[in-house]
């Protein structure tokens, strides 16, 4: 995954889960709230693709794979198994085809006349290889952000559905 974006969940929304997360103890453990998180993803990434240009726009590059088809979710895990652990959800483009998803979504330099200088990580005062000059700026296009942006209701209500269910199915048949 190239491109990242930071996605917040409203104070509101998690003042309202907050203590059923107390309660609970252990929700990242239960596997309800992962999938939740991976619902959550998926509306983030569907409208993502919506709102990604198709393919055969000006500029465009044929035979290679659209930005669009390159879009993934991913789910991380850490923490002990069956212990208090943390969940990650991550949406963005796939290494190899969409590798270049961070430009596009953050803009970048025009170079004319060869490459442009990047320092060498060895020795950063150094710079690595030749140089071009710089011709312009393409703009960042932040698609990524505005599909975060445009699904954050919608993902705070499929997380909470996910947390809700899975009090439900943990809550001892007594208390229900």
């Amino acid at each position: 995954m190239q491109s990242s974006c930071k996605l917040e969940i409203s104070d509101e929304w998690f003042k309202g889960v907050e203590d059923q997360l107390v309660a609970l103890g252990n929700i990242a453990a239960n596997p309800v709230v992962e999938r939740g998180m991976l619902s959550a993803l998926k509306a983030t990434a569907k409208r993502l693709f919506l709102i990604l240009p198709k393919p055969g726009y000006p500029g465009d590059k044929p035979g290679l794979k659209a930005l669009r088809d390159t879009i993934e979710e991913v789910v991380k895990k850490y923490g002990a198994k069956d212990q208090f652990g943390v969940l990650v959800g991550l949406v963005g483009f796939a290494w190899g085809a969409g590798s270049h998803g961070h430009i596009v979504e953050h803009g970048h330099r025009i170079a004319v006349g060869g490459s442009l200088r990047r320092y060498s990580f060895k020795n950063p005062t150094k710079p690595a290889g030749p140089s071009g000059v710089v011709a312009g700026f393409v703009e960042g296009k932040y698609y990524l952000q505005k599909a975060a942006d445009q699904t954050k209701h919608e993902r705070e209500e499929i997380l909470s559905s996910a947390i809700n269910r899975a009090i439900y199915e943990t809550t001892p048949e007594s208390a229900k």
